[in-house]
């Protein structure tokens, strides 16, 4: 038979919220950090696109190499057929906005 009360188990139950909440602040900036390094990878193989070479892969990474080429594959075939299909609207609404910040520059004679 089990000697635990209710108490017992609240405090457990605490006492395993507060732990795990110190580990989840532990390893929050290191999630951020490799977070930054994978996205720094990706526009960097993003702009490496027309070249031969692959960008070097940063630092920590190594463990997940052959899964961050793959998705880097995929990410620049992605953002190259979005570029493909949607240039068109694209040259239209930036044209617009293109246009409508030339008129805000220009200097009107009768307001100098």
């Amino acid at each position: 038979a089990s000697s635990r009360t209710q108490g017992d188990l609240v405090t457990s139950k605490e006492a395993t919220s507060v732990t795990l909440a110190k580990c989840l602040c532990l390893l929050l900036p290191v999630i951020d950090f490799s977070d930054l390094r994978i996205q720094t990878f990706l526009e960097s193989h993003l702009a490496s696109s027309n070249e031969k070479s692959v960008p070097a892969l940063p630092g920590g990474l190594g463990p997940i190499q052959k899964e961050l080429e793959e998705i880097a594959v995929k990410y620049v075939r992605l953002v190259n057929y979005n570029k493909m299909v949607f240039s068109p609207y694209y040259d239209g609404v930036l044209g617009d906005i293109l246009k409508k910040e030339e008129s805000h520059l220009t200097v009107q004679p009768d307001k100098v």
